[in-house]
Order: structure tokens, then sequence, then C-alpha cells
């Protein structure tokens, strides 16, 4: 396994911040491709195959939010993830599209470099993980599977379950206090 090496598709519009990234990812060793429009970057995704996509939410064009829309369209990048970087995180009308479009999370810009590594560096693993050779000669099987992927949103993106409303049929205990 140490000799596999993952893509990493980083979409920016701003050059500068493009080689601030890829500063930051060149130490977990993979294959960094860089893309400076919403174009560029579906471009990239119909040539390669990617462990994780980060995508700046604001650019000028196509911007993150329908990149992703197109990404997700295509059928073997559909379960990609994509991490958006976004300057204002408490854009919950961006947030809530983004998650929608199947986001796995969205960090805030300026990056803190060992956040980005940290959580760029475990869709790597998965990545890399579903493509060892088992002992009968099979592949694993994708960690972004539709199974694993619904399974993985539901556990860690879907809102908490609400409790019941006080009218609720919910039984009281004898010695509840009223």
């Amino acid at each position: 396994m140490r000799n596999m090496r993952a893509n990493i598709l980083i979409v920016d519009d701003r050059p500068d911040k493009l080689l601030v990234f890829q500063a930051v990812l060149e130490d977990l060793h993979q294959t960094i491709h860089t893309a400076s429009s919403g174009d560029d970057a579906l471009r990239a995704v119909l040539q390669h195959d990617y462990a994780v996509i980060l995508l700046d939410v604001n650019m000028p064009g196509l911007d993150g939010l329908e990149t992703a829309a197109l990404i997700r369209r295509r059928k073997k990048s559909a379960h990609t993830p994509i991490i958006f970087i976004t300057a204002d995180l408490n854009d919950e009308v961006h947030a809530a599209r983004g998650y929608s479009l199947g986001a796995v999370d969205y960090i805030s810009s300026p990056v803190v470099p060992e956040i980005l590594r940290a959580k760029v560096k475990v869709f790597v693993d998965l990545f890399l993980l579903a493509d060892v050779p088992r002992p009968n000669g099979r592949r694993g099987g994708s960690p972004f599977s539709r199974r694993r992927v619904v399974r993985w949103r539901r556990r860690w993106i879907s809102p908490p379950r609400r409790a019941r409303s006080r009218g609720s049929s919910c039984r009281r205990s004898p010695t509840s206090v009223r």
C-alpha cells in the first residue's frame, strides 16, 4: 500500500490559495491536481478518479456549489467526497445547499493546516484501502458505495432525531413530578 498514491483535486480561482493548499497537503505524499475554475475541475474529474475534492464555494463563473452538482451527476464521481472551503462559514443557505449536494465537510478560510491535512488524510486512506487486493484476488469494495455513504450520512450529517412533544403518547411513571 505504500507505493499507492491517491489523486487529490484542489479547486480555487486564486493561485495564491492553490499554492497554500498544495504546500499544506504535500506532506501526505499523494498526487495533487489543481483547477482554477469549475470548468477546469469538471475536465479534471473526467480524466481522473479522486480520493477527495477540495472546492472553493465562491468562484466566478461556475461557483463551487454548481460545480459540485455537476460532479454528482456523473456516475463515476457521484460519491467522491467534497470538502467545501469558504470564507463565510455563517452562510447557512450555502451550507445547507452544499450538504444537500453531498458535501462531507466545510472548512473556513484561511485554513488551519493541521486540520485540513487531517481531514484530507482520512479520505485518502479510505480510498487507498478500497483499492487493496483481497486474498480472493478481488479489490476491496469502495468505501464510497451508495449504501456506505447513506449510512455514514445518516449517522454523521443528518439532523438529530427530535424528541416527542409534550402532548405525545409517552406514559408518565407514577412517581413523576407534575
